[in-house]
């Protein structure tokens, strides 16, 4: 067995030898270099197949990412596109309530407040604000529209009528002059609009949860306790009506 080893190196040798003498080393040389490059050459072929594949599975990833981000776009667009039309159907649907209750109601103004977070303080906490959000005022009234001037304001500034709404759902107030020490700033606003007595009732969610206030203002005191339990009444109505509009929360969701 040794001896054919020998036997075939001997050979092997002789073989070189012999195409050396018949190429030249140069030409040897040159050809050990393109046997060597024809096999990297396969190899990187080999390799770039693999990273071809990945590459290709890239960018179909890439082009779903990029599909979804264009329909959600799209879808946005649309949306913002609409934002106009559910304000208009949603306060033409608060008009519409507020303007039949006010002939029954005869009062100077009747008025929708929705309480909501305003902008959060640096650590998080957030300040709860209140806004009116429609009205509708008596004709020939003294009382003016404050719908613009009545935008976030700050619930702390409501003293303790906002805890008498809360715990009994409503709040009656048959003369501004009982309440001067007690609310004082609920007093202001109401003295300053020459309103001399209001009733206030909650609008609750599905939740059992206060989204606002339905709330109506008159000119003179309210000293018949049977009107004032009609007006509460009535507004309890007008709230009940009022809840499914103002609950239509993330409406942009339901276009």
């Amino acid at each position: 067995m040794v001896l054919l080893n020998q036997t075939s190196d001997v050979q092997h040798v002789a073989g070189l030898a012999g195409l050396i003498k018949q190429y030249g080393m140069e030409v040897i040389i040159v050809a050990v270099f393109i046997m060597l490059f024809v096999l990297l050459f396969r190899s990187i072929i080999s390799n770039n197949n693999k990273m071809y594949d990945r590459i290709t599975v890239m960018q179909d990833e890439m082009t779903k990412t990029l599909k979804e981000l264009i329909k959600e776009a799209a879808d946005k667009q649309q949306k913002t596109e609409n934002v106009l039309e559910i304000f208009i159907k949603l306060d033409s649907a608060m008009k519409d309530i507020l303007t039949h209750s006010k002939l029954r109601l005869d009062c100077e103004r009747l008025s929708v407040y929705a309480f909501h977070n305003g902008t959060r303080a640096s650590h998080g906490f957030p300040f709860f604000k209140v806004s009116c959000i429609s009205e509708q005022i008596k004709v020939a009234s003294k009382t003016k529209p404050v719908l613009k001037e009545q935008v976030a304001i700050p619930l702390a500034v409501f003293d303790n009528s906002l805890y008498q709404l809360y715990d009994h759902g409503y709040l009656i107030i048959k003369d501004i002059a009982e309440i001067r020490e007690e609310f004082p700033a609920l007093f202001s606003m109401l003295k300053n609009n020459t309103i001399k007595s209001m009733v206030m009732v909650a609008i609750y969610n599905s939740k059992n949860e206060i989204l606002g206030v339905a709330m109506a203002e008159y000119a003179n005191e309210l000293v018949d306790d049977n009107m004032v339990d009609f007006i509460r009444n009535e507004l309890v109505e007008v709230a009940i009506k009022l809840a499914p509009i103002m609950e239509y929360s993330n409406y942009q969701d339901k276009v």
